[in-house]
């Protein structure tokens, strides 16, 4: 092989470690999370953890949602049967590692059945 090829061959090899090096590193961006909605039609009850304590929620329109490095489950409260009704109407977003159950239900008369079991 002649100086001038042995300088391509390296040139070549370099730019393709060059190209292949955010792939290969430990912060190289991920997958991002799917778009649109992941529980279409349905209306899902999560448990979760907020830091020693369990709790619930039942969202609708949800779907999975990048923030940052973080993903979240992201969608409306439909909270109909607890008196305060915090999250009726608003935008939830819940930590997907925070997540340790999920209940998809058709429809909301079937969430208050099993929302109920899961909040006692």
């Amino acid at each position: 092989m002649t100086g001038a090829r042995r300088g391509l061959v390296a040139a070549l090899l370099i730019l393709g470690l060059f190209g292949l090096g955010p792939a290969l590193a430990p912060g190289a961006p991920r997958t991002p999370a799917p778009n649109g909605s992941d529980f279409e039609g349905k209306i899902v009850i999560l448990t979760y953890g907020r830091g020693d304590a369990q709790t619930s929620a039942a969202l609708e329109k949800a779907s999975v949602k990048r923030l940052g490095d973080r993903q979240f489950i992201v969608g409306v409260g439909v909270d109909e049967w607890t008196s305060d009704k915090w999250a009726h109407g608003l935008t939830v977003w819940i930590p997907v590692d925070n997540v340790t159950s999920i209940v998809e239900v058709a429809d909301m008369e079937h969430a208050k059945k099993v929302f109920g079991n899961v909040a006692r």
